[in-house]
């Protein structure tokens, strides 16, 4: 799979979270993954996991390989 076909499905994956959720889209979850890579601090993905998917909502993938 390309990296241009990895993401679009991102991106529609982002832009399927209900709006409630309050998604990012993908320019922001850009912002996002550089803010989390040059921070001193290592941050854990159950901390920042849920600020991309929700609280409420799990990630809408059933397995690792889909990611």
């Amino acid at each position: 799979m390309s990296t241009d076909e990895n993401l679009r499905q991102l991106d529609e994956l982002l832009l399927s979270l209900p709006e409630e959720n309050e998604g990012m889209l993908m320019s922001e979850f850009d912002g996002f993954c550089a803010g989390l890579i040059v921070c001193p601090d290592i941050v854990l993905p159950g901390e920042w996991l849920p600020i991309i998917w929700g609280d409420e909502v799990t990630a809408p993938f059933e397995r690792i390989e889909d990611v």
